[in-house]
């Protein structure tokens, strides 16, 4: 995240897309476990990246962005549980993690082309 936080945005959710598919192929126990671990690395990743973009992108109104914040993932996970809900109703687990992980890649698709990063305020130029 030091060295690119644009492809940190991007790559988490990313790599949050691919382990969730990849959870779709036969694998051991161990497999399965290294997998999720995986898929929890990249996702605890993922609100330190936004929470550092954010106060990246309005320094002055980091607080109030970071609200924004929070209230837009708890907001999205509330969607999340109704559309896996019904997702897992019509096709069962594999059509929630096909549809998890092919959303997951879109959205770091997007990320990478649309969001803006800007560089970071260092002590000579505040």
């Amino acid at each position: 995240m030091q060295r690119s936080l644009h492809m940190t945005l991007a790559l988490m959710p990313a790599l949050v897309g691919i382990s969730a598919l990849a959870l779709l192929l036969p694998a051991s126990l161990a497999g399965q476990a290294l997998l999720v671990a995986f898929w929890g690395l990249a996702f605890g990743a993922v609100p330190v990246a936004w929470s550092n973009w954010v106060a990246r992108t309005v320094p002055d109104q980091a607080e109030s962005a970071g609200g924004m914040v929070v209230a837009s993932v708890q907001s999205s996970i509330a969607v999340g549980t109704a559309a896996g809900g019904a997702m897992f109703s019509f096709s069962g687990i594999a059509g929630v993690f096909i549809a998890g992980g092919v959303l997951m890649l879109l959205a770091a698709l997007l990320i990478a082309l649309r969001v803006r990063v800007q560089p970071p305020r260092g002590r000579n130029n505040r």
